[in-house]
């Protein structure tokens, strides 16, 4: 999935998208303000238009796509590899990133322990709901994989070890 936002003045609106036409409720209910159902995992529909931020999850294999809705002064954070592609190859960021438009990254093995602390304490003060889609000992850790396979949750998978 790959989390859009459109910044107006007074108002964000936050859209999502998915494969999956089933999953459109369960990211509704995530209090999402639109949801675009994909047939292409790589690519958006042209009529998905244009956002001031987008979060692609999917990574360098969607990222030249997510810069054709990126709208001018937006920013593109690439934080997923879920495409299959680990790298952009042939990669030249003044030809590849339209003018006007940034790229960012965000990679969880540079984080401090402060860093995890903010978020942490950030989620509590908040009250921002973390629970995971689904919970599994590590004795069904089979059931656990199968379970992603079937690609109808919508949040993270922990195995208790």
């Amino acid at each position: 999935m790959i989390k859009l936002i459109q910044s107006l003045p007074f108002n964000t609106i936050i859209t999502g998208t998915t494969r999956n036409p089933r999953k459109q409720r369960l990211l509704q209910k995530l209090n999402l303000d639109k949801v675009l159902i994909t047939d292409d995992p790589l690519t958006l529909p042209g009529s998905a238009g244009q956002f001031d931020k987008i979060i692609d999850l999917v990574g360098p294999a969607t990222i030249a796509d997510s810069f054709t809705h990126l709208a001018e002064f937006g920013i593109l954070n690439s934080t997923g590899q879920l495409g299959g592609q680990w790298t952009l190859p042939e990669f030249d960021p003044i030809v590849d990133i339209p003018n006007n438009r940034y790229l960012t990254g965000f990679y969880s093995g540079n984080v401090t322990a402060d860093q995890i602390q903010h978020l942490v304490s950030y989620i509590e003060n908040h009250q921002i709901d973390v629970t995971p889609d689904k919970t599994f000992d590590l004795a069904h850790t089979r059931e656990a994989h199968e379970y992603l396979a079937q690609s109808t949750g919508i949040g993270k998978v922990v195995v208790l070890i």
